[in-house]
């Protein structure tokens, strides 16, 4: 008996401690189409969608009713319902030519207004570049891209001037612009067209281009949804400071060049 205890402890001491799974999304996306993409697609989004499930809180269920708004069969089940199409935009990326890889925005919010939540997006559309798969997968950014345009159906970039987040190239938001300066940046958040400026954030996920190494989803990013009405988890943030940069190149995702 005295063996056999031994043993059991020694396995145990020998044992490396498993890391915990990640949480259960808890804001909850449906792709529509997505049957209909390349494996390593399907992989991609839905590894994006889970990643901002766990950022997100839910939101109201609405409409209550099922109905069917840009032939997207929309109901209750879903905090957010996108539409994924795999579409010739451009042709495949050349050197020295613009290139689009992707591109998304919301569509409607039917949620009655007035109402929690009134401003935030039910429906929305994210369209691949067929021609671009190969490259993005090739590259390992393709996941990244996805994550970066689901943001942008979320509304980060599409809504901020709609909504009077930006004024004279900044986010104004005090809670956004608290997380900038704890990770190195100054006042408040600079902007570009519908994304962060890449030049004060470097490798941040909502940059215009996507770095070949990493691309952090921060809590610069995170607190810029709780500006726009969302519940948000900040310890689903990614490390992140304002001087990390794309050691390894980038690629603009909206009129893509290589560096």
């Amino acid at each position: 008996m005295r063996a056999l205890l031994f043993l059991a402890i020694a396995a145990l001491a020998g044992c490396e401690a498993l890391a915990p799974p990640d949480p259960p999304p808890t804001y909850r996306i449906k792709l529509h189409g997505v049957n209909g993409t390349p494996p390593e697609v399907q992989i991609a989004l839905r590894r994006a969608r889970d990643r901002w499930g766990q950022v997100l809180g839910p939101t109201d269920p609405a409409p209550l009713r099922s109905d069917r708004i840009y032939g997207i069969q929309v109901d209750s089940t879903a905090d957010l319902h996108i539409r994924i199409a795999m579409d010739r935009i451009d042709g495949p990326i050349r050197p020295g030519i613009p290139n689009i890889l992707a591109h998304a925005g919301p569509m409607t919010y039917p949620r009655p207004a007035g109402t929690p939540h009134a401003t935030i997006p039910m429906i929305g559309r994210l369209t691949i570049d067929s021609e671009d798969v190969d490259f993005m997968a090739a590259r390992g950014i393709l996941e990244d891209v996805l994550l970066h345009e689901i943001g942008h159906v979320l509304g980060i970039g599409t809504l901020w001037p709609h909504v009077g987040l930006t004024s004279g190239g900044y986010f104004i938001d005090g809670r956004t612009a608290a997380a900038y300066r704890d990770a190195g940046g100054e006042g408040n958040v600079p902007v570009a067209p519908g994304h962060w400026s890449e030049e004060s954030l470097g490798t941040e996920l909502m940059t215009p281009s996507v770095c070949l190494i990493s691309n952090p989803l921060s809590l610069v990013t995170i607190r810029s949804l709780v500006a726009l009405g969302y519940e948000v988890n900040e310890s689903a943030a990614d490390p992140w400071r304002v001087t990390d940069r794309c050691t390894g190149g980038s690629i603009d995702i909206h009129g893509a060049f290589e560096f």
